[in-house]
């Protein structure tokens, strides 16, 4: 009777041990960081919302700051961010957008055990696959609104999407690299390769994929504008060397900029005080011509077939 009663203790025992191990592995994985900020221009927020008990209050986001699965990151109407995931993976967000990244794992020794999930809500959104979206295509989860986009062909894609925040319908997907379906509430567009996109509207079933040359100027210049930002490379990292580099490398830039910055006002100051007319009349303002096309029409740049996804710079 004895030796039943220790059995008892020690399996209940061996089942606590067992409930905190497996308590203490899923923890570990819930926090585990998934990715940091590798650049940042305007006002980004960050906010974890993983559950209402842990939910944290929205702080700006700042270069280096690394981040878990269940945060949302929000740019202001000047805003834009580059973010950078353990296996590579590269999300460049623009202005007025909203992303959620949920789950993520990325485990390095076995790919077929990784998973990536993010959803845009909101805005714009260049989006190159790392590792996970390469090799493991059902691993990988990607919705713009209320639609869903899977990336069809191993080797990875690189694609630009944009969602209405008002009716969460998507905008439109521009593939530069690979290939991509997307399912919409409307129907599926079950191919758009590359220098392709795809557009619809509510209540209509999606048309065919058209080369991206035809599509209207405001989609041509949105794109542009995304694909004016030079992304990093989409290679696997060690997160806090990669977060701790960019640190360095961007308050390097900022007191490059401060430095130049002051040494150009300094040179204007001069240049003014000797030009000083001395006459006391008002100059006549110059004008510039009416209708003068001094600004370039935006381009969408060409790409180069790589990993990088039209990577460029020394350090990308």
């Amino acid at each position: 009777m004895i030796a039943s009663k220790d059995m008892h203790k020690m399996a209940r025992a061996f089942g606590a041990c067992c409930a905190l191990f497996a308590l203490a592995v899923c923890s570990s994985a819930a926090w585990a960081q998934a990715g940091y900020v590798h650049e940042v221009s305007g006002l980004i927020a960050m906010q974890r919302v993983a559950a209402k008990a842990l939910a944290a209050k929205a702080v700006a986001a700042k270069v280096g700051d690394m981040f878990q699965a269940d945060t949302v990151l929000r740019s202001g109407a000047d805003g834009k961010v580059i973010l950078k995931f353990a296996d590579g993976q590269v999300v460049a967000l623009g202005a007025d957008s909203a992303l959620r990244v949920g789950p993520y794992r990325y485990v390095a020794s076995n790919l077929r055990l990784s998973a990536s999930t993010i959803k845009l809500m909101q805005g714009e959104m260049r989006f190159v696959t790392g590792l996970i979206g390469a090799t493991n295509l059902e691993g990988t989860r990607i919705t713009a609104g209320d639609s869903e986009i899977s990336i069809q062909k191993p080797g990875g894609a690189d694609f630009t999407v944009a969602v209405n925040p008002d009716t969460q319908e998507l905008r439109y997907a521009v593939v530069a690299l690979g290939e991509i379906s997307v399912r919409t509430r409307y129907g599926r567009i079950s191919r758009i390769v590359a220098g392709q996109y795809g557009a619809w509207q509510p209540g209509q079933s999606p048309l065919l994929p058209m080369p991206f040359a035809a599509a209207p100027a405001v989609i041509q210049a949105d794109v542009a504008a995304l694909w004016a930002i030079v992304l990093p490379a989409n290679t696997p990292v060690a997160l806090a060397p990669a977060a701790q580099e960019a640190t360095e490398l961007a308050n390097l830039g900022t007191e490059a900029a401060a430095g130049a910055s002051d040494a150009i006002a300094a040179k204007l100051i001069a240049t003014m005080l000797q030009n000083l007319p001395p006459v006391t009349e008002d100059p006549a303002l110059a004008q510039a011509a009416a209708g003068s096309a001094w600004l370039p029409a935006p381009a969408f740049p060409a790409v180069t077939p790589g990993a990088g996804g039209g990577c460029t710079g020394s350090k990308c």
